[in-house]
């Protein structure tokens, strides 16, 4: 790993180099998403103590000890904190600081778990409060509604097939994939996308050690979330959504079925159908199959098509999720499955201005 060189912007020729975070169970995944986005890794480090040097071995890579130092001097293209453990959290000014150097780098950051995990978190003046703006310079990836087939379908949700009434949404991976934090926030993001912000949301939480008698609830951050969740969210006007999503599903599924008066829309990993209120087929589009390997993981394709966007020079900036409303959205859902009562989402934000 080249310490002490400042990062220079990618160019078309040369492939993104890349230094990684994530734990020992990440690692294959890791060199799958590197392959697949092509990227070049350079070195590899773990927030696991005591673990890095396996997971640099298993990569092939050199061992990286300080991810600050990969965000601030290492000669690299895109950090990226696939598990970034601790960083961040609880607005450590070093981290933060690291942040925004790589930021004036042209250094890429990307993770697969939301940062900051709270909106307590990101309220605070250290994530917020300047400009630029630490939370602005991390990428949660990947989000749904970026994910190619709902890119093509974007166009129809938002113009021909008119006003979502109600809707489904499933978020499911593996833990390697990213934690269930990971999966509720992308998937309170499509809906506040489609569908707004509710004005409710009933949620229930089973835990990984379900079914051994013990009943676990969730914490109050999306920071190591780990299990299944479902909620019912309800809007203001009458419309309604319900979300499944877990980190335990054992196989990376993405999807969503919209209902309007228009018919069925529904967009999946590989692509959409659009079915009219008389049962015709009014729309539909299919992956290109030369892009889709049959032995290759639809979740390693998922990140790995987030991470090439990034790292293109070509890929104008893509729009941040509006973090506040969201983690707002996935708090009230947590807060639900505690309480065992429907959450608003506006009263975590009332409380959040008023900490």
């Amino acid at each position: 790993m080249s310490d002490g060189s400042p990062g220079q912007p990618i160019e078309t020729s040369t492939r993104p180099r890349a230094v990684v975070w994530c734990t020992p169970d990440q690692a294959p995944l890791v060199g799958d998403v590197a392959q697949a986005a092509g990227l070049d890794l350079l070195a590899a480090g773990s927030h696991e103590k005591g673990r890095g040097g396996e997971v640099a071995k298993t990569l092939g890579v050199e061992h990286a000890t300080d991810v600050r130092a990969a965000l601030t001097t290492t000669a690299c293209d895109l950090v990226w904190l696939a598990s970034p453990g601790s960083f961040g959290a609880d607005a450590a000014e070093p981290d933060l600081a690291a942040l925004l150097t790589a930021r004036t780098r042209s250094v890429r950051i990307a993770t697969l778990e939301p940062m900051p995990a709270t909106a307590f978190e990101l309220a605070g003046t250290s994530w917020t409060g300047r400009t630029p703006a630490p939370a602005d310079a991390v990428r949660f990836v990947p989000l749904t509604r970026r994910a190619a087939s709902f890119r093509e379908a974007w166009e129809l949700i938002g113009d021909t097939f008119g006003r979502t009434h109600t809707m489904s949404v499933e978020c499911l991976g593996r833990p390697e994939h990213g934690s269930l934090g990971a999966r509720l926030f992308a998937a309170m993001d499509l809906v506040l996308s489609v569908m707004g912000e509710p004005e409710l949301i009933d949620a229930g939480y089973t835990g990984p050690a379900a079914g051994t008698g013990l009943h676990a609830l969730p914490g109050e951050t999306l920071r190591g979330l780990s299990g299944h969740l479902t909620a019912n969210l309800r809007f203001a006007d009458g419309r309604a959504a319900v979300l499944l999503c877990s980190d335990r599903a054992g196989v990376w599924e993405t999807s969503a079925t919209l209902l309007s008066p228009a018919g069925r829309l529904r967009i999946h990993d590989s692509g959409f159908v659009w079915t009219g209120p008389d049962g015709a087929l009014t729309d539909a589009h299919q992956a290109d199959a030369k892009n889709k390997s049959d032995d290759t993981d639809a979740g390693t394709r998922a990140i790995a098509e987030s991470l090439r966007r990034i790292c293109d020079p070509a890929m104008p900036p893509e729009s941040s999720p509006d973090h506040g409303v969201v983690l707002a959205m996935s708090q009230a859902a947590l807060l639900s499955a505690r309480t065992g009562q429907p959450e608003s989402p506006a009263t975590i934000q009332r409380l959040v201005a008023g900490a």
